[in-house]
């Protein structure tokens, strides 16, 4: 899932000094988890055009994990991406991270 976030743990954490290889309105988050097939896996280890940017400006609240693979294959190959979750997370918290699931939460 890459998403287009305007908020602050999204667009917040872009670093200007990503240009031109990045812009803004190409900047991406989203989950940890994902997964890719083999042509997709073989287009991200040969990348040489974003992981350079991501490995020098992607800190210290970026994650490359969060930003880097959602925003290189949402720039170089976005009808690749199927652009949903297979999991339920609440992100209704302002929050870096989602609310945690308890004993109360199951029905």
């Amino acid at each position: 899932m890459a998403i287009d976030d305007p908020g602050p743990y999204g667009r917040g954490r872009y670093n200007w000094n990503m240009t031109p290889e990045v812009e803004l309105d190409q900047w991406r988050k989203g989950s940890r988890w994902f997964e890719v097939n083999r042509e997709l896996a073989i287009e991200i280890v040969k990348d040489t055009v974003y992981y350079p940017k991501f490995k020098e400006f992607c800190r210290p609240s970026c994650y490359s994990d969060e930003h880097y693979i959602q925003t290189m294959l949402s720039i170089e190959t976005s009808q690749s991406l199927a652009n949903r979750s297979v999991t339920w997370v609440d992100w209704s918290r302002i929050a870096a991270h989602p609310a945690r699931f308890g004993r109360g939460d199951i029905t």
